[in-house]
């Protein structure tokens, strides 16, 4: 199982284009 809880993104010139994003995997195998 994969889980990714809050991951938030911010690029160079300081704007967020990710916020507060939520990922959970159930499989057996994950490559990322």
């Amino acid at each position: 199982m994969l889980e990714l809880k809050n991951l938030s993104y911010t690029v160079s010139d300081g704007k967020e284009i990710i916020r507060n994003v939520n990922l959970k995997i159930d499989d057996r195998f994950v490559a990322v």
